[in-house]
């Protein structure tokens, strides 16, 4: 039996359960980012939580939309016991029953849905080998980039405050991405979380001055360690100090086992830069509902309530 309940009626523990004991739970579906990346949540329960749907919804001129909140990723279907994968598709049409309108990103692990859909572009690195190993797959670009910020004097410190990464991302990128206060006040709220709970890696890239000049914020959940955020200036672009806060990460956690999850992408630059060190392309299902009157589905059908990254 599949149930729709509002997040007062969620039991928060059994639904976390179900993410951290499921192959497909992400970071994103925890009561923690749902409660606080998004205005509102529901969810979808099969039986006493043995598969769980998350569903982040906002309301505008009356219309209820499903939509992924600022700074996150994948939900879609997760399931204690992966056959009951199976009954995605049933889980969408229960959403469709409620639902007139949904923007979703399914996870990479779902199967491919009846429901029309595109696939979208992840980047994945296994840390399983040693950072000798790890570093041939760089490509010369990387490794020139990496040269150039050690030649310059950057120095990479661990664990900076990661308000100031948020800042420094906010103060370049948040114009660009249509991010506004209230995105980035949830993002301070859900990495707080997050930090009390020492699931955050933030090392910083300074200069010869002292000066931050990029930042990074990594969340460490399950057998993921998740590229949330990157804030950098001009500075870093041109001294490779990205470059080399990225690679100082595969370092730090090469042999742990875990899998570095870039977070994207589809832009073809963003691709190009995690690719250089040596990630693998994996995709995941996005899928749109629109049973919006006619004259609205017409004004709405390319536009999308996805808030780009």
């Amino acid at each position: 039996m599949i149930r729709y309940l509002t997040d007062k009626e969620i039991d928060f523990v059994k639904w976390d359960e179900c993410v951290k004991e499921s192959s497909e739970g992400l970071v994103y579906a925890s009561s923690d980012c749902l409660s606080t990346m998004a205005k509102r949540w529901s969810g979808l329960v099969l039986d006493d939580y043995k598969a769980v749907f998350p569903l982040p919804w906002k309301k505008k001129i009356g219309i209820r939309y499903v939509y992924p909140p600022a700074f996150t990723q994948q939900f879609g279907l997760i399931a204690r016991d992966s056959k009951d994968l199976t009954h995605l598709n049933s889980f969408l049409q229960k959403v469709e029953q409620i639902f007139n309108l949904a923007d979703m990103n399914l996870n990479e692990m779902n199967p491919h849905p009846a429901a029309p859909h595109v696939n979208r572009k992840n980047y994945l690195l296994n840390l399983t080998d040693t950072y000798e190993h790890l570093e041939k797959s760089f490509s010369r670009s990387a490794k020139r980039n990496i040269d150039k910020a050690l030649l310059a004097g950057i120095s990479i410190k661990e664990q900076i405050d990661f308000k100031e990464v948020i800042h420094v991302h906010q103060s370049r990128f948040g114009n660009i991405i249509h991010a506004n206060s209230e995105d980035y006040q949830r993002l301070e709220s859900w990495l707080t979380l997050l930090y009390n709970k020492d699931m955050l890696y933030v090392p910083g890239a300074f200069d010869v001055e002292g000066r931050l000049i990029a930042g990074s914020i990594f969340i460490l959940f399950k057998n993921r360690l998740t590229f949330i955020l990157n804030g950098n200036t001009e500075k870093s672009l041109s001294t490779g100090a990205t470059h080399l806060l990225l690679a100082n990460c595969i370092r730090k956690y090469s042999a742990s086992g875990l899998t570095l999850d870039f977070e994207g992408s589809d832009n073809t630059d963003f691709a190009r830069f995690y690719e250089q060190y040596g990630a693998h392309p994996v995709s995941y299902p996005f899928v749109r509902i629109n049973k919006l009157p006619f004259i609205l589905r017409w004004i709405k059908q390319d536009v999308s309530f996805v808030l780009p990254k």
